[in-house]
């Protein structure tokens, strides 16, 4: 959580496995989001963090939002497997 004045104003929720950070899900207090952008305030000290603890990757998983570009973000191929039983 970030907290501004003992107030949550943004949060972020990630899976650490296997030396990897994988960014969730994210959320903000809409009655304190500013223009000083709480959400990424809080992703780059959850970047800091992560390379802190030494961390291989850093995942935004889905999604194509500009700020996870902003951010260094790089495209990764993702493959999709269909597995099909016939008798």
């Amino acid at each position: 959580f970030l907290e501004v004045a003992d107030e949550p104003v943004a949060a972020y929720v990630n899976f650490d496995y296997n030396n990897h950070i994988m960014v969730y899900n994210s959320g903000l207090n809409p009655d304190k989001a500013t223009a000083l952008s709480p959400g990424i305030l809080l992703l780059a000290y959850t970047i800091q963090h992560a390379i802190e603890q030494g961390r291989d990757v850093f995942d935004y998983l889905r999604g194509d939002e500009q700020y996870k570009y902003r951010m260094g973000g790089k495209d990764t191929r993702v493959f999709n497997l269909k597995a099909v039983y016939r008798s």
